[in-house]
C-alpha cells in the first residue's frame, strides 16, 4: 500500500482486517421459510473492468478482499454489462430489464423513469429489509424504490463515508432477512484524474482528485507497461475515433493526443490500480463488519461493477464503448461453507440482467414479469443447469448534444461463446454508409485488434451473429438497423 496516501490511509482503515471468511410485487409464490432465506450483501464498484483485481491475474494492484471473496466463492470470468455506461447499467441491474426497454439509454435525464417493479420493491414485498447506501446515478431515489433504509449520494467524494453506513445497517437487530447494497464510487474517479491532471487542495496538500486522496504517479517507467493491445484495431469503423475525439473532458486523450504520451497512459493505469486498491480496503471493512455482526454465515456476498473503463486499451479512456475492458465486469458470489470455493466459471453471465432473478431466486420468489435473465444461485452452489445461454447483447448509445455528434450514435453487441460481434448505427458522424462492424475471435485475439468482419472467410460467422441480434431484436422490441450484405457497405 505504499503507492496510496499513507497518512490517509491509516486514518481511514484503523484495525480492519482483509477477508471474507411471483411475478409481481404482491405475494411471494414459493417463499422459503424465513430461516432458510439468505441475507444478501451486494457490493458495487464503480467503472472496474473485470481483471482489476489480483485474482484475475493483474500483477499491478493488490486487492485482498476482492481476492477473498474469489478464494470463498465463484468467480465468473465472463460476466458483461447491459451498457456500459453508469445509468443505463444500473437501471437494468434494479429492473432487471434491458436500457432500451425501460428507455433508459443514457445517463440521469429529467425524462427517464424505472419501472414500478425493481429491487428494493420486489424484495421488500418478499419479506426483506433493503438498505442502500452509496452511488445511485438513477431516477428517484432509493427510498422511493423500496430501500427504507437509505444512504445515497449521487456525487463523488462519498467512498469514506459508507463504511459506517454499512456498519449501522449491518448492527440493527431484526427478525427477517435483509438486502444491504453498498454502492461505490471508485475507481470511477480515474475520470477526474484523467479531465484534470494538476493537483487539488485538501487540508493544504497537493493530492490528485480521488476520494480519498491518493499520491502523484511515480516516472512511468515505474507504472505499469502498456498493455498488448494498447493500438487501435485493424479495419476500425470511423465512428470510434470521432466519438473520441469529440468530448474533451470525457476523453481528454483524443482531444489533447500530444499530452497523453505513452508515459501519461502508464501513469493513468498505475492512479487506476490505485483507486481499486482503496475500494478494495473499504470492502475489507464492511466484510470485517459483517463478521462482526454474526451473520456471515448465513449472508451470501456479491461483488460485481456497474461498467469497466479502458485502461489504455485501444488508446481509450473511460467507457460506452464495447471493448472488454469497458464492457467486462467483475461478478463473484460467495458465501463460506455453501458457494463452491475458489472457482473461475467461464459461463456467459449477462451480470445485469441476472442480479434481480438471482435474488430473487434467494428469496424464493419469482422475478417479475418482463425479466428475462437466469438466477446464478445454482452455478455456485453445484447444482448446474442441463444448459445456459449461448448469447448475450449489451448496448450503448452517444447522446448528440453531449458529444457534439449530429445524431445519437447507437451500439450492440453480441457475444458468443468464441466471436464478439459489434455494430454501430452510423459508419461515421457523416454518413451510415462504410464500415460500422467488428468481429473478433476471442480465443485467439482476446486483445480484439484483427477485425474479422472484413475478411470474406467469415462472412458466414458474420451473418450469424447478425441473425442472432435480429432475432434479440425481435424479442425484445429493440429497433435497431443490423447491416446485411457486405460488412464495408458497398
Amino acid at each position: 500500500m505504499n503507492s496510496i496516501n499513507r497518512r490517509k490511509f491509516l486514518e481511514l482503515s484503523g484495525a480492519a482486517s482483509a477477508g471474507l471468511a411471483a411475478p409481481g410485487l404482491g405475494v411471494a409464490n414459493s417463499r422459503r421459510a424465513a430461516d432458510d432465506r439468505q441475507n444478501i450483501l451486494l457490493i458495487m464498484t464503480d467503472q472496474q473492468f473485470a481483471d482489476a483485481m489480483s485474482c484475475a491475474g493483474n500483477p499491478d494492484g493488490h486487492t485482498p478482499n476482492m481476492d477473498s471473496l474469489a478464494e470463498h466463492g465463484v468467480r465468473f470470468t465472463r460476466a458483461y454489462c447491459a451498457n456500459p455506461l453508469c445509468t443505463p447499467s444500473r437501471g437494468t441491474i434494479m429492473s432487471g430489464r434491458m436500457p432500451h426497454e425501460i428507455g433508459i439509454t443514457v445517463n440521469v435525464s429529467s425524462s427517464q423513469k424505472l419501472p414500478s417493479q425493481t429491487m428494493g420493491k420486489v424484495m421488500t414485498a418478499a419479506g426483506y429489509d433493503c438498505g442502500y447506501v452509496g452511488k445511485w446515478h438513477l431516477p428517484q431515489t432509493p427510498y422511493y424504490h423500496g430501500f427504507a433504509f437509505c444512504r445515497e449520494n449521487s456525487v463523488n467524494d462519498i467512498d469514506h463515508k459508507m463504511v459506517d453506513d454499512c456498519v449501522e445497517f449491518l448492527r440493527i437487530e431484526r427478525d427477517r432477512p435483509f438486502l444491504l447494497v453498498a454502492s461505490f464510487i471508485n475507481p470511477h474517479d480515474i475520470c477526474e484524474w484523467a479531465r484534470d491532471p494538476k493537483t487539488a487542495k485538501r487540508n493544504g496538500e497537493a493530492q490528485y482528485i480521488t476520494d480519498p486522496p491518493i499520491d502523484q504517479p511515480p516516472p512511468s517507467e515505474q507504472c505499469p507497461k502498456l498493455p498488448p493491445n494498447f493500438e487501435p484495431s485493424t479495419n476500425e469503423p470511423t465512428i470510434i475515433r470521432q466519438i473520441n475525439k469529440s468530448h474533451k473532458r470525457i476523453h481528454p486523450p483524443g482531444w489533447f493526443p500530444k499530452q497523453w504520451t505513452e508515459s501519461k497512459w502508464r501513469q493513468y493505469r498505475w492512479a487506476y490500480n490505485r483507486m481499486v486498491e482503496l475500494v478494495d480496503m473499504f470492502i475489507g471493512q464492511i466484510l470485517q463488519a459483517l463478521r462482526e455482526s454474526g451473520r456471515e454465515k448465513n449472508t451470501v456476498v456479491i461483488f460485481t461493477s456497474d461498467h469497466g473503463d479502458g485502461y489504455a486499451g485501444h488508446r481509450w479512456n473511460q467507457k460506452w464503448i464495447h471493448y472488454e475492458e469497458s464492457v467486462r465486469v467483475p461478478l463473484i458470489i460467495a458465501q463460506k461453507g455453501k458457494t463452491a470455493p475458489g472457482v473461475a466459471d467461464d459461463r456467459l453471465v449477462a451480470v445485469s440482467e441476472d442480479l434481480l432473478p438471482t435474488l430473487c431466486d434467494y428469496a424464493g420468489i419469482a422475478p417479475p414479469d418482463g425479466v428475462d435473465g437466469k438466477s446464478l444461485r445454482p452455478l455456485v452452489g453445484g447444482t448446474l443447469p442441463a444448459a445456459w445461454r449461448s448469447f448475450l447483447v449489451s448496448e450503448s448509445e452517444w447522446d448528440a448534444d453531449l458529444f457534439a455528434i449530429g445524431e445519437n450514435v447507437r451500439a450492440r453487441m453480441v457475444r458468443t461463446g468464441k466471436f464478439k460481434y459489434i455494430v454501430y448505427s452510423k459508419a461515421s458522424v457523416e454518413s451510415a454508409d462504410g464500415l460500422r462492424e467488428q468481429l473478433f475471435d476471442m480465443q485467439n485475439d482476446p486483445g480484439e485488434m484483427i477485425n474479422l468482419a472484413v475478411k470474406a472467410e467469415f462472412r458466414a460467422v458474420l451473418d450469424e451473429h447478425r441473425a442472432l441480434l435480429r432475432q434479440w431484436g425481435e424479442k425484445t422490441h429493440d429497433v435497431f438497423p443490423v447491416p446485411e450484405g457486405s460488412p464495408t457497405g458497398v
